[in-house]
């Protein structure tokens, strides 16, 4: 079974300033960094950092809401710079739920839903009985990688070019489908916009 402990303080002030510059959502929340010696190979990749929402037990023992998990196997072999971005890539996995945006229908609050039925999100934080926020972790998505590509400065237009095209648009489609009169000059001054 793996070890785990309590992370270096160096580490947990490293992942607080990220936090503080970068993911001001999660002000409320609080982060528990522990290291394991565990496995760091994950679906045949080498695993960094994970992110998990502290069970119940964990939050009432510990009185904090994520726990992220150092990968020590890992984490010896990284520069500074690849570190950095382990930590920022962990917070972006923090996440909030968002209140469902709603509309009554025939006297019941009915859930809106885009035209693929997905679930459209207000701005409002979700919150609990207490009043506290109800967190959960965010699945990898293109958009956070590009965020943390703009932040790192490893960053190049063409990465910004394809956020602004697949801005609104289901990443399932193709970004013409609906229009077989678009020539590949066409597209590629969409894409340029």
């Amino acid at each position: 079974m793996a070890e785990i402990w309590q992370a270096p303080e160096e580490i947990r002030k490293q992942l607080q300033l990220i936090k503080d510059e970068y993911h001001t959502h999660l002000a409320p929340a609080s982060m528990w960094v522990i290291c394991s010696d565990g496995a760091a190979i994950r679906d045949n990749q080498l695993v960094a950092t994970q992110t998990k929402k502290c069970t119940k037990s964990e939050k009432l023992s510990t009185g904090h809401d994520f726990k992220i998990v150092i990968l020590m196997e890992t984490w010896a072999k990284l520069t500074d710079d690849q570190r950095h971005l382990a930590l920022d890539e962990a917070l972006c996995r923090c996440g909030v739920r968002m209140v469902p945006e709603t509309v009554e229908i025939n006297g019941r609050r009915e859930v809106l839903k885009d035209d693929l039925g997905r679930v459209i999100f207000t701005d409002e934080m979700d919150v609990d009985k207490l009043g506290n926020p109800k967190w959960k972790v965010n699945r990898p998505d293109a958009e956070l990688y590009f965020k943390m590509l703009a932040r790192k400065g490893t960053y190049n237009e063409q990465a910004e070019n394809t956020v602004r095209a697949l801005e609104g648009k289901p990443l399932k489609l193709p970004l013409a489908a609906d229009r077989a009169d678009v020539t590949d000059e066409q597209l590629d001054e969409q894409l340029a916009m």
